[in-house]
């Protein structure tokens, strides 16, 4: 895994040099930005590939706003967390940033412990988020490699019926059910009907 990466988002250039020369020191990857525009430039052409990462960004800059920057980048679902830098004047934008999709948001002054457990914080999160999704596209993928038939016996299983219940309303035989479920978790890669139904449930909810 790539180290944890901050992008940080300020036009104050000693606060960028002071926060970058912190946070390597604790073995973060930092990519400064004392311009909001050229930080969207760079956003835009590396989201894809953006992973393990945040972003620390400035509520008020002269060219664009915080806000304006993280309405731009929140669009993407994928969007790593974005902390708000904020002064005590600006608590109140700050948790409308928060309302409008950012992660947390932090006061300045601050210090330099603060600012590491938060960002730690919200790299932590973001590597839970894309371990959800990878797993959710694996199940999704799984689910679209069944015949039309087992998803039929799928559904049934899922919604707590038997196999004769499932063999009466299909009007096929119990054994061909039993075969049917058997190919069903192998291909979904399941051990029992519990995890079947879990990893079901699971996939469900993700498409939607």
């Amino acid at each position: 895994m790539d180290a944890p990466k901050v992008y940080l988002v300020d036009d104050d250039e000693t606060f960028l040099k002071v926060v970058t020369s912190l946070l390597n020191s604790v073995r973060l990857s930092v990519e400064s930005f004392s311009s909001a525009k050229n930080f969207l430039q760079i956003f835009q052409k590396q989201a894809e590939g953006i992973t393990n990462a945040c972003i620390l960004l400035d509520i008020r800059m002269p060219e664009i706003s915080g806000l304006d920057v993280l309405e731009i980048v929140t669009k993407d679902p994928m969007c790593p967390p974005v902390i708000m830098i904020t002064a005590h004047a600006d608590v109140p934008s700050a948790v409308r940033a928060m309302k409008a999709g950012a992660f947390d948001f932090i006061e300045k002054p601050f210090t330099g412990q603060a600012l590491i457990d938060i960002i730690q914080k919200s790299i932590e999160f973001d590597r839970q988020k894309r371990g959800k999704t990878r797993q959710n596209k694996t199940l999704l993928s799984r689910l679209a490699s069944l015949s039309k038939r087992e998803r039929e016996v799928l559904d049934l299983v899922v919604a707590g019926k038997a196999s004769k219940q499932i063999a009466e309303e299909l009007g096929i035989s119990i054994h061909t059910v039993d075969n049917h479920r058997a190919h069903i978790m192998t291909k979904m890669k399941t051990d029992s009907v519990a995890d079947l139904v879990r990893a079901t449930v699971s996939a469900s909810v993700e498409s939607n």
